[in-house]
């Protein structure tokens, strides 16, 4: 906030002028004097302050509003500064109290400089600040500061003191308008309704970022330590009160912790949220990749696994080089996409669009099949079976008979399909499931089937070759002439 960080900067740059411009010979009327640098618009959704002729080189403007909302905006030389009730995005800033400060950079003249600077730390630089009032959406003025609590001035009186040598305390210090005494333990105490301390750089040579550190809200909004990023308006960090124990932990090794002081790896996160994930990834972009992209020794990205928010999918993919996409389980590999789109289950080499094999390194048996075929080629010589025993099933054809094809929708599934029912195909082998089918034990039948109708063709053949050769007796004997009577 604007008014927690200024009496500490000020003290800190009274503390370090030197020379003949210290107060104690200084006149309390000049310290009341202060140029009006800008009038002041106030409409019902935007304020100006309007400068007035000066040689300055920028402009610096800070409000303060409710909770911790801090404005910092910063304006070369010609350009009005202003505040509108709505920001680039169009959220409004909240109704309530304000409070804002208003700067005048003078142009940077080496020879000047020293002279310069002491003179704005006693308080003869270009100055103004003033208070605001948001009400139903609409900007107003306040004459007066918007709550009761009393605090020291921004600027050094008579009864402050210059040093105009380097400072050294060799016991503890206390900084801050509530002061009594010194902590014994801390070297340094900063005792303040406005807690903060203010790096303001002002060499008007870049880099020239102003930064500050804020120690809660002083209306009671909130508690926390925060770094203030003031050019941008920003609080990059911020660590609220209560934060549970080591929520934040680098170790000597550059090991980063959160939830725990012994991080193993380079980020160790432990967490103990019931029903809660442990982390989040979100990337607001609509073309955004919230997900994690994973670069090889040469740092060129290899892989990348998340969301893809343009086309609403979760991606796992090799972005270069010729990796495959491996997935293990209990040390061993249990699939394999090649990058050419083979697919291997238990198998690290598959040579198939799709290879299953019965465990690691495509071992047999396994089963393969391609694109365009209708069934798999599979593992099936006697080299890898045992305890083999011939099937037989009495009766098969007429078993056969009695399973009934079908044309079928699957309830709350696909509709329009066509076979048999689980039910009536269970009774030719009474094996399994009565509720499954296993397409191999259907070719099985279907071949028991087979081998039944070629032993009754074999057989009929057999009774029809007899049945042709009795016939032709009977034709022969039918074709000898009349017998002569004696």
């Amino acid at each position: 906030m604007l008014y927690r960080r200024e009496p500490i900067g000020w003290f800190i740059v009274a503390m370090l002028l030197s020379g003949p411009l210290a107060l104690g010979g200084a006149s309390p009327e000049l310290h009341e004097s202060r140029t009006v640098i800008a009038h002041v618009e106030v409409g019902p959704t935007r304020v100006d302050w309007l400068p007035k002729a000066g040689d300055y080189e920028r402009l610096i403007l800070t409000v303060a509003g409710p909770g911790d909302l801090y404005v910092r905006r910063e304006f070369e030389a010609g350009h009005a500064p202003f505040l509108s009730l709505s920001d680039a995005i169009g959220e409004r800033l909240p109704d309530g109290d304000y409070t804002y400060e208003f700067r005048a950079i003078s142009r940077r003249d080496p020879a000047t400089r020293e002279i310069r600077e002491k003179v704005q730390s006693l308080g003869y630089e270009s100055f103004d600040s003033g208070y605001l009032t948001i009400e139903g959406g609409r900007f107003a003025l306040r004459d007066s500061e918007p709550h009761s609590a009393s605090r020291s001035s921004l600027k050094p009186t008579t009864a402050d003191q210059t040093i105009p040598e380097d400072l050294i305390v060799t016991g503890n210090a206390c900084i801050g308008s509530d002061c009594v005494t010194v902590d014994d333990y801390y070297p340094l105490k900063l005792n303040s309704e406005f807690l903060g301390i203010l790096f303001d750089d002002v060499t008007g040579i870049s880099p020239n970022r102003d930064w500050a550190i804020d120690i809660n809200n002083s209306l009671g909004a909130g508690e926390w330590f925060a770094v203030r990023d003031l050019k941008a308006g920003t609080v990059p960090f911020k660590i609220e009160g209560d934060a549970p124990q080591h929520a934040l932990y680098v170790r000597s090794n550059g090991n980063l912790g959160l939830g725990t002081s012994t991080p193993a790896v380079r980020l160790d996160v432990k967490a103990n949220a019931s029903g809660a994930a442990a982390g989040r990834i979100q990337s607001s972009s609509a073309t955004g990749y919230p997900g994690w992209e994973y670069l090889g020794e040469t740092g060129a990205a290899i892989a990348y696994a998340g969301l893809v928010n343009s086309s609403q999918r979760f991606q796992i993919s090799t972005i270069s080089g010729n990796y495959p996409i491996v997935l293990f389980t209990n040390g061993l590999e249990h699939l394999r996409i090649d990058p050419d789109g083979d697919v291997g289950i238990n198998c690290d080499n598959p040579t198939s669009d799709l290879v299953i094999a019965s465990s690691f390194g495509c071992n047999a048996p396994s089963s393969s099949i391609n694109a365009g075929s209708t069934s798999f080629t599979t593992s099936s010589s006697r080299t890898l079976k045992e305890k083999l025993s011939p099937v037989k099933i009495p009766d098969i054809l007429e078993k056969m008979a009695g399973v009934g094809v079908y044309t079928y929708d699957f309830i709350g599934g696909p509709k329009e399909r066509i076979g048999l029912m689980a039910e009536d195909f269970h009774q030719i082998f009474q094996r399994g499931s009565d509720k499954m089918l296993d397409g191999q034990e259907v070719e099985v039948a279907l071949w028991l089937a087979v081998q039944e109708l070629t032993a009754q063709n074999k057989k009929l053949a057999a009774q029809n070759k007899e049945i042709s050769a009795r016939l032709a007796e009977l034709e022969a004997r039918l074709t000898i002439g009349p017998v002569n009577k004696p």
